[in-house]
């Protein structure tokens, strides 16, 4: 069977008539992208096919939010793919066809970018409007192979026919020059934080236990919602904290606060709970930590109303203390630096307590030695 008859015969055998109920429809989609994601794995699958089934899954994200996250996870996955050497034909290390590999690449991002246009509602001028996630996600997507691509050493080179460069040149006039800066816009970060609160669903009773295992398992650190995953991934290529801490400020300013809490207290936690967990993993800089992470951001999340608040106060409290660390142990740092950690630790002790309601337990925290360190 080649490679049309193999897509015909997908589409053929998960076709099903309209009495059928909505449960056996999703178990079709369920196989369909199964099938769709296994022939986007074959190295040799030609141009022709990738975009029928690029027009597929965007059908699909369209037409049955349940499927929502598999078909960006695909998309994912597959972006990932397109833009290293992994399939035959877009091969820019293959001395014997890089000529024709880049003419392939070149046509196939192209149409690929028009296929996802024609089913975006909004242009990216008007996309913190919109009110559908998936299309921040796909947006967000183009952004991070844009980003990774302006990042590489490639990029940078005089070869004008690297892989970096016709991806970097074809986003620009598909998206235009300033598309990474007009999709990270406050106002369009807003409209995403927004829509994430609103549509997200978070299981209560997950993550309840703060053991090892628990900790190490990567089920365990889902965020609210992939989308939010994909806006992470953009924040660190882009490798600007000044951004990230405003973005954080954006989410914590009063104004703000109370529009993202009106929507759901739970998942508006849950949000600030995953910022602050990326913001202190990825963009650890004492002098911002120290006055935005300082006691009342500890006590505030205490009156938290989600189950998962003292695993998630053990998650920050971790990061903080490893993080303290490294920059002690750390040679090269002067005494202010070591004054400011010390400091900082200091300011900590306020969050501890015998009152349950109001502090942070010390028999709960016992890890909690960022001042006994110090």
């Amino acid at each position: 069977m080649n490679f049309g008859e193999l897509i015909n015969a997908i589409e053929k055998e998960t076709n099903l008539g309209k009495s059928e109920t909505n449960y056996v429809r999703n178990c079709a989609i369920s196989g369909k992208l199964i099938l769709l994601q296994s022939t986007l794995d074959i190295l040799s699958i030609p141009s022709e096919h990738v975009l029928k089934i690029t027009k597929t899954l965007c059908e699909i994200l369209v037409a049955n939010k349940h499927m929502e996250e598999t078909v960006l996870y695909i998309f994912k996955i597959f972006f990932d793919k397109l833009t290293t050497d992994y399939y035959h034909e877009f091969n820019f290390s293959s001395v014997k066809n890089s000529a024709t590999a880049q003419k392939n690449f070149s046509k196939i991002l192209q149409s690929i970018f028009e296929i996802m246009k024609k089913f975006i509602s909004l242009n990216k001028m008007q996309i913190g409007q919109t009110q559908k996630m998936w299309e921040f996600s796909l947006y967000f997507l183009i952004a991070k192979i844009y980003l990774k691509a302006k990042n590489s050493k490639n990029a940078n080179s005089n070869n004008a026919f690297s892989k970096e460069k016709i991806l970097c040149g074809i986003v620009e006039s598909q998206f235009g020059t300033g598309f990474v800066s007009t999709i990270m816009d406050e106002s369009t970060i807003l409209g995403f934080f927004k829509l994430i609160i609103k549509n997200s669903l978070f299981q209560e009773n997950e993550n309840l236990k703060n053991s090892k295992n628990n900790r190490e398992n990567k089920y365990n650190d889902r965020s609210l919602n992939i989308s939010l995953d994909f806006f992470f991934e953009i924040l660190k290529l882009n490798k600007d904290k000044e951004k990230v801490y405003k973005i954080w400020n954006l989410i914590i300013d009063e104004t703000t606060n109370q529009i993202l809490n009106e929507i759901s207290p739970k998942n508006f936690q849950q949000l600030i709970y995953s910022m602050a967990k990326f913001v202190l993993k990825n963009f650890f800089h004492l002098d911002y930590v120290k006055q935005i992470f300082e006691h009342s951001f500890f006590l505030g999340f205490i009156k938290f109303r989600i189950k998962q608040k003292f695993k998630y106060l053990g998650d920050i409290i971790e990061i903080v203390t490893e993080s303290l660390k490294k920059i002690q142990d750390a040679k090269g740092y002067g005494e202010d630096v070591h004054k400011k950690v010390s400091e900082y630790a200091l300011d900590l002790l306020k969050t501890f307590g015998n009152n349950p309601q109001v502090y942070i337990s010390i028999q709960t925290f016992k890890a909690f030695h960022a001042v006994s360190v110090f």
